[in-house]
Formats: C-alpha cells, sequence, structure tokens
C-alpha cells in the first residue's frame, strides 16, 4: 500500500494537510470494541468531505485506536478504555482547507475526553518524511497510553506510552480479523485496483523533488502510468 501511496503524495508533499479527528462517542471498554462498526466512523469523515465538495479534494488514511489506560492516581486500579480515532493526509486547495477545518470543528466539538478532537495541520514536509506520515495513517502497532489525573484531580496528566496489554492486543487483532480492509481505510480520489492504488482525480504532476523523495524513501520509481490512472 505504501508502495502504491507514498508517490501519489511525493508530487506535491506541501499541499497535503494531516487530519486528525478523535470521537468522543466512539469510547469502548475493554472487551467491547465488537459494538464498534468501522464503517460508520468512516463515513462520518467523508460526509464531512462531501460538505466542502468531495471533487476537490484527494484523500488517504484509516482508523487508529489508542487505549487509555486510567487511574485516578497512580496507586489505583486502572480501567481499560478504547479511544478509537482517524489520520488522514488530505490534498485540497488552501481555500477548500479552510472550509474543510471549520466543518470539522462544528461537527467535532471539544469533550472532557478530547480537548482538541480535530487536528488539522498542513503536512511539514521538512519535519516528516511522506513515509512517515502515510505509515501513521493506517498502521501496525497500536499504544496504550497511560493517563492519570493530580491528587488535587483538576488536570489529567500522560506518564507515557507503551505497547498494548496481551488480552487488548488479541481483542483488537480478533476484531480487525472480521474487517474488510476496504471498511476501515478511506480512499478519496484514489481506488484500489487489484493490488494497485490508482488516482481517480487529477493532482499535480511529479517534481524533480519528488522523485528525490521516492529515492531517499527506497520506492521503486515507476513511470507514472505504470502505477496509476486518471478516470
Amino acid at each position: 500500500m505504501f508502495d502504491q501511496v507514498v508517490p501519489l503524495i511525493t508530487e506535491a508533499p506541501r499541499r497535503w494537510f494531516f487530519v486528525t479527528v478523535i470521537f468522543e462517542e466512539h469510547r469502548y471498554q475493554r472487551g467491547e470494541l465488537h459494538k464498534f462498526d468501522p464503517k460508520k466512523l468512516i463515513e462520518r469523515f467523508r460526509a464531512a468531505l462531501r460538505k466542502v465538495g468531495i471533487e476537490h479534494i484527494v484523500a488517504f488514511g484509516g482508523l487508529d485506536y489508542c487505549e487509555e489506560t486510567r487511574m485516578q492516581d497512580f496507586n489505583s486500579s486502572p480501567t481499560y478504555t478504547w479511544c478509537v480515532h482517524t489520520h488522514h493526509l488530505v490534498y485540497v486547495s488552501d481555500e477548500k482547507a479552510e472550509e474543510l477545518r471549520r466543518i470539522l470543528r462544528e461537527r467535532f466539538r471539544d469533550s472532557p475526553y478530547a480537548r482538541r478532537p480535530v487536528q488539522f495541520a498542513r503536512h511539514k514536509a521538512d519535519k516528516y518524511t511522506i513515509f512517515q506520515a502515510t505509515s501513521y495513517c493506517v498502521k501496525s502497532v497500536y499504544n496504550s497510553a497511560i493517563v492519570a489525573r493530580s491528587p488535587s484531580g483538576q488536570s489529567a496528566r500522560k506518564k507515557g506510552r507503551k505497547r498494548l496489554h496481551g488480552k487488548s492486543q488479541a481483542e483488537l487483532a480478533a476484531f480487525q480479523a472480521r474487517q474488510n480492509l476496504g471498511d476501515r481505510v478511506l480512499l478519496v480520489g484514489l481506488k484500489r485496483n487489484q493490488k494497485s492504488i490508482i488516482r481517480t482525480r487529477t493532482t499535480p504532476t511529479i517534481t524533480a523533488a519528488g522523485f528525490k523523495a521516492i529515492s531517499y524513501l527506497n520506492v521503486p520509481i515507476r513511470k507514472w502510468d505504470d502505477f496509476s490512472s486518471i478516470v
């Protein structure tokens, strides 16, 4: 998947925005993840894109599952909660980007569990490689965040992150095994064609900088028509 998507993004890396959306209503206790329907969540994000005008957008992304280990203090018994959220790379004009940012922040409000439910920023091509950004959108390794309140109970803080507990890892693996890839990956302006991802919407022609980025990432350089077509 990365082999197909990375060259698309390296054409114009500074025109892409990295978008994270945290959904307060999609919080599940350990053992209850089976109640979650990923297709409905992906569709909610797609609906926001349609509001802007989906013909102006190319987007790629998927679901992330963070397990919160929440304690009243560091000596109390923990509770484990799945916090489902999404990460997307979105290609959109600056004008439409501001409209999309506004629509997302209107639809997904702040909550006690998500102080910043929408994070929307231009991809920092000089800080994060395209591969880092792309692989973060669709990953196979998930974390458990440790959250505890201060003795006064007024503020929450994260002590650190670690890999998922064994029981949680098993629950997530069993849940994902029942889902098709298409149910948990968003493709807008792109589509799967057997093992390839092709574009259905025009993006800028590849640049010299794009070729350099592809070479740096060790991604095979191919002719554009070899891995993509315009429908």
